[in-house]
């Protein structure tokens, strides 16, 4: 007896990650696919796959070639610019993501890098276990200022926390003064710019929570540093090509930055983006290895909402789905595109 079940190609860390939700359904056959491209290709091809869950790899050609029309690629997480949209549209595939359901990860995850800025808790924990009982005093956070660059959900979130619990100064980076307009500046902010100079000026962190983009290349660069005070830490926990490394490393090592905390960085797995100019070498660097969003109940949600946007494409409910190649629903809705019989070829 054959297995009817539709077939779902994920890649194997994004399996890993939400297996708890996706051994419990039996709606779906999994295959795995250990991410890279070609891999995930032929297991498309091999299986006659109509839809593939993803993670952070960068798919630039043949996943579009291999996918049928009214096909889905499913981000495993809220960040895409690893997938090329317009090529997905191209080729008649939609996109999607997972919005929301990390929010509360990367904001905690960008606290605990803070929190080990200030007290220094992993560094005493690795020297104590080797018999060194060294004690560094560290310092509170109430009254300090910091610079939220990037006022969406999470660097909201990230206010939130810091200002209501912590009692800190918090700043943040509105291009367009939005802010100011929703009274989140009232409840969240000490005070909202739309100049980088004055928000910078006089701070003691700088956060950034912007999305990769092509306006966003590099945004953090020796520029940037310019404006900032010595004793200001830098915590990254959105994108790694927001921030340009080269000049994030001469800043650290010259000490016009006191130091950085890193969660993502312009190559992953990290490898210097220069010679000599390894993150690793200096000692007022703090890196993890983009885990930001991975907690069980992040993980979870990620899996649920992936398995719901590929539910919402087998219906034809593409106006339920969490697009970000939003312009391919016109071909849907309006019959401008492919048939409904040729969704089903």
């Amino acid at each position: 007896m054959s297995d009817s079940r539709e077939k779902i190609i994920v890649t194997q860390p994004e399996f890993d990650k939400g297996h708890r939700v996706f051994s419990v359904s039996d709606r779906y056959e999994y295959i795995l696919s250990d991410g890279e491209e070609a891999s995930l290709t032929r297991a498309i091809i091999q299986h006659e796959a109509r839809y593939a869950i993803v993670g952070i790899i960068p798919y630039t050609k043949t996943l579009y070639e291999a996918l049928p029309k009214a096909g889905l690629i499913a981000r495993f997480g809220v960040g895409h610019d690893n997938i090329d949209k317009e090529l997905a549209t191209s080729k008649d595939i939609f996109c999607t993501n997972t919005p929301e359901v990390l929010n509360d990860s990367v904001a905690e995850h960008t606290v605990a890098l803070l929190m080990e800025i200030s007290r220094k808790a992993g560094v005493m924990n690795h020297l104590l276990k080797h018999g060194k009982w060294y004690i560094e005093p560290g310092f509170e956070l109430k009254d300090k200022k910091i610079a939220i660059l990037g006022c969406g959900r999470i660097g909201r979130k990230v206010a939130s926390i810091l200002h209501n619990g912590f009692g800190m100064r918090v700043v943040g980076y509105d291009e367009q003064l939005n802010l100011i307009n929703t009274g989140a500046k009232l409840d969240l902010f000490t005070e909202v710019s739309s100049s980088l100079e004055d928000m910078l000026s006089d701070i003691d962190f700088l956060s950034v929570h912007i999305p990769a983009s092509k306006e966003n290349m590099h945004f953090i660069n020796d520029q940037v540093f310019g404006l900032i005070p010595e004793k200001a830490w830098l915590i990254n926990t959105s994108r790694g090509v927001v921030l340009d490394e080269l000049a994030l490393f001469e800043a650290l090592k010259s000490g016009s930055l006191a130091g950085a905390a890193l969660d993502v960085f312009e190559n992953e797995p990290y490898k210097p983006v220069a010679e000599n100019a390894d993150l690793r070498t200096l000692s007022n660097v703090i890196m993890t290895p983009h885990v930001g969003s991975s907690t069980k109940e992040a993980n979870d949600r990620m899996a649920e909402v992936c398995l719901k946007n590929i539910g919402h494409a087998m219906c034809g409910e593409y106006h339920k789905m969490d697009l970000i190649n939003t312009e391919i629903v016109s071909k849907y809705i309006y019959n401008e595109g492919i048939t409904e019989e040729e969704t089903e070829k």
